[in-house]
């Protein structure tokens, strides 16, 4: 087998990016308990045993299901929720929502106001403010035992826009509390450019990678680069259905990335493509 199949989740909370109709029918079928159990046990039948799992508001049910039909699984936790933080802001208010997200500890407090005062100093991220925040994204999830824990991924457009700000602190101390919290640390992004041009080995990178080169934003040097820093992990790289499985799979790049994430509501295209990397 050329690299781990991670299972995507698109499907289980009611997304699809081309089409609102396939949305909506998979937000009805999928908010059935039953559908869910048939879906990990799916999974466990055919040897698939690693998942991504978004913060959405039922991710704690869709874990619990999940464990409870496929023991052996495990969870990829991808964190923040950008519309549950949305619909906080909208009932609480911004400043409220983000003093809740982010209020460091004491200690963090004081040096944060020492360099809010002091010009030669720095301002960064308290080290409390990202574990806090952390917590409160893991709270979702439910109790996700530790045997079932894989990585934890910040998302792309959090990832990114942490990039944009120049917070590279975010990165160092999430590795940190990741291992606390039992997890490894991961982000999705789609700027795998960054992180060859400032090397972070204790991340795991989950990118947008296909044959065609299609919103890859990496040239294969840099990404060759990338490899031999950091496990890769690769995502869309049917290009939402626009490409053949056979020239898939013949893409030699390929077989360099550790982990790929598949998602389909239809067992028989997973089951194909499974036969057809082993």
């Amino acid at each position: 087998k050329m690299f781990d199949i991670v299972f995507g989740d698109n499907h289980l909370f009611g997304i699809n990016h081309l089409s609102l109709d396939k949305a909506e029918e998979y937000r009805n079928k999928f908010s059935q308990d039953t559908a869910l159990t048939q879906v990990f046990s799916m999974l466990r039948e055919h040897g698939v045993d690693q998942q991504m799992i978004s913060a959405h508001l039922t991710a704690g049910k869709v874990c619990k299901i999940a464990i409870q039909e496929h023991p052996d699984l495990i969870i990829h936790p991808v964190i923040p929720y950008a519309h549950s933080i949305n619909d906080e802001a909208a009932a609480h208010g911004l400043v409220r929502t983000a003093y809740d997200l982010l209020k460091p500890d004491l200690l963090d407090t004081f040096n944060l106001f020492f360099s809010l005062v002091a010009p030669w100093k720095e301002v960064k991220i308290p080290k409390s403010s990202i574990r806090r925040f952390v917590e409160k994204q893991l709270d979702v999830f439910g109790t996700i035992p530790g045997k079932n824990k894989g990585v934890l991924f910040m998302n792309n457009v959090f990832t990114d826009l942490l990039v944009g700000m120049g917070a590279i602190e975010w990165f160092e101390h999430f590795s940190d509390i990741c291992i606390e919290k039992g997890y490894k640390a991961g982000v999705i992004t789609y700027n795998p450019s960054f992180f060859v041009s400032n090397p972070m080995p204790s991340l795991e990178l989950c990118i947008q990678y296909n044959h065609k080169g299609f919103l890859n934003n990496i040239n294969e040097i840099d990404l060759t680069r990338l490899f031999s820093t950091n496990k890769c992990w690769a995502m869309g790289i049917f290009g939402a259905g626009a490409y053949i499985q056979n020239d898939v799979i013949s893409d030699p790049l390929l077989k360099s990335f550790s982990k790929v994430v598949f998602a389909s509501s239809k067992e028989e295209r997973l089951v194909n493509f499974l036969k057809e990397i082993n």
